[in-house]
Order: C-alpha cells, then structure tokens, then sequence
C-alpha cells in the first residue's frame, strides 16, 4: 500500500533512518529534561511544606514538625517514603494526644533521593521542627534532591536557617552544579 502512492522502497528507509536519527539524538537531552522536571517537583513538593509547616507554627503559636512518613500517621526515618506535617502540641516529635496532621504527601519519583541534615544532628536529622515564633530548633539545615546514579548537575538543596527561612542553592561558580551552604556540591550521602 506504501509503495502505490509513489513512495519507493529507498524513500522509505531514508524517511526510517531520518527518523531514528532525531530520535536518538533528542532521547538524550529529553532524558535530561525528565530528571530535572522530576527533581523541581519534588523540591517545590517540599519548598511549599515548609512554607505550611512554618505558617501553621505562627498561625496556632504550637509546634509544628515536619518529618519523613511511610504511613502519613507516624514518623519514620525514611524521607523516600513521603513527608508528614503536623501540629506537636507537646514538641515531642509524635503524633499523639491534641496533636493533628495538617498534610502528608507521599514522595513521587523514586529515583529523587531526598535526605535531610541539620545541625546539630542528635535527634534532628529525622525532623524539621518549627517553634511557635516561626523559628526551627537547630542552628539551620539542608534538603538535598539528587537524581540517584547520575551525574551532580541535576542535584539541588533547600537551606533553612535557624530564623526558619529557606534560601535555594544557586551555581556560584558557573560549573552548572548547585552548592549548598557551605559552598560544596551538592550531593545526597
């Protein structure tokens, strides 16, 4: 049917081979542009949880946590699993009595590690806890968002201080890799 409307057999192949040929030389940079769009979901997911988190501590003058949550109902120490925002009364880092949950998201992309690390570390690298005048408990911490087994570059962090402020990390020196606070590559351990 292909060859009766004037398309020959040589047409064909060289219409195939144009084709595989954009294919292929696209299939890198939109495999390039699905890591990134996934990473800045799920930086945004947790830039807006703070944002309520922090909100939620002004507004009801509590504690509020936000921590790593398989369940959406208790803690845990995973933060691949999804992350639990919730209003801790008594600050004692679970769920009970008056306390309430104010949001819960499950963590989309799988291949996103997300790790969290404050100082100091005791009990606070499970935990990003937020006092009722809006401020954290640590001195400050990072949200890292790395795309497992690649390359830095898609890598980005979230800085919280200890006024419970949240910078972005940016380039500083051009290299197309994000730094954190301390001026070193970003990178999830």
């Amino acid at each position: 049917m292909l060859f009766k409307r004037g398309f020959g057999l040589i047409s064909a192949m060289v219409a195939i081979a144009i084709i595989a040929t954009v294919l292929l030389l696209g299939t890198p940079s939109l495999r390039a542009a699905v890591k990134q769009t996934r990473v800045a979901a799920q930086y945004n997911q947790v830039l807006g949880l703070i944002k309520i988190a922090r909100q939620y501590a002004l507004i009801t003058r509590n504690f509020v946590s936000v921590c790593p949550s398989e369940d959406g109902v208790t803690c845990s120490k995973n933060w691949m699993s999804g992350i639990l925002v919730f209003v801790d009364i008594n600050n004692d880092q679970i769920i009970n009595g008056d306390d309430r949950v104010v949001k819960y998201v499950r963590h989309r992309y799988p291949n996103v590690k997300l790790t969290w690390r404050a100082f100091p570390r005791k009990h606070h690298n499970h935990h990003l806890n937020f006092t009722s005048l809006g401020w954290t408990d640590n001195f400050n911490g990072t949200f890292r968002f790395c795309i497992t087994g690649q390359d830095l570059r898609f890598n980005r962090a979230l800085i919280v201080s200890k006024s419970g402020r949240v910078r972005q990390s940016i380039d500083r020196n051009g290299d197309g890799i994000h730094e954190d606070a301390s001026r070193k590559k970003v990178k999830c351990k």
